[in-house]
């Protein structure tokens, strides 16, 4: 693989997987709990009046509108974040707030990076299913500003996630471009495994390890 430099201009993309709702959470609870209660209603279903047959099948036809509303996630299953590598420069600012009394905070380091690497993102909603547009400014600054706001209400595992690709030297993202761009150019015709770059080599785990030393224990 080619040496790829860190540009904060590249438009690299994770996808995070749907957050059910606590309602929807429960509502699968209440499924499983719906269903043994009607398999004990069904060997009684001979003894049981015409009055309470009825209430059982309507009662079953709410359940059935409700499943079909409740189960509904959102329009889009999945949330789209864009977001650049860290360059040295913001992965030393990084190191520095996350370590405040000497030892390192992954959740610090998680927030700290997810506020400089996040450019922007598709379906993202806030706590009353609104959708929440990526904010405009007039400049950069501003605009950092205004993601970083919006960055710190995202879920913890989001921030792990987002922040465990921006720290890589080569994110997952960024491999599957290279490696669809190399299968279909006919003209490269050297074996990947053969190339004088020793990431082709190594796998995600060992990368993530290798990527996040420089960040945690880098001197300045």
């Amino acid at each position: 693989m080619p040496l790829i430099l860190n540009n904060k201009h590249e438009r690299l993309q994770v996808t995070l997987p749907a957050q059910p709702t606590e309602i929807q959470q429960t509502w699968q609870e209440a499924k499983a709990a719906w269903s043994a209660f009607r398999e004990g209603m069904e060997s009684l279903r001979e003894h049981m009046s015409a009055e309470l047959l009825a209430q059982h099948g309507t009662l079953s036809e709410v359940l059935e509108r409700l499943d079909s509303d409740i189960g509904t996630v959102l329009p889009d299953d999945h949330t789209t974040i864009y977001y650049h590598r860290l360059t040295y420069q913001e992965q030393k600012e990084v190191q520095h707030l996350s370590t405040p009394r000497g030892e390192v905070s992954m959740s610090d380091v998680w927030m700290e990076t997810c506020k400089r690497a996040v450019d922007g993102w598709d379906n993202l909603y806030d706590a009353d299913l609104r959708l929440v547009p990526v904010p405009a400014a007039v400049s950069e600054k501003e605009q950092r500003g205004k993601i970083t706001a919006i960055v710190e209400g995202f879920p913890l595992n989001a921030r792990q996630t987002i922040a465990g690709e921006a720290l890589q030297d080569n994110p997952s993202f960024l491999l599957n471009n290279w490696r669809a761009q190399w299968k279909g150019n006919s003209s490269l015709r050297v074996d990947a495994r053969n190339g004088s770059s020793p990431a082709t080599t190594v796998d995600a785990t060992t990368a993530t390890t290798m990527s996040d030393r420089p960040v945690m224990g880098e001197k300045d």
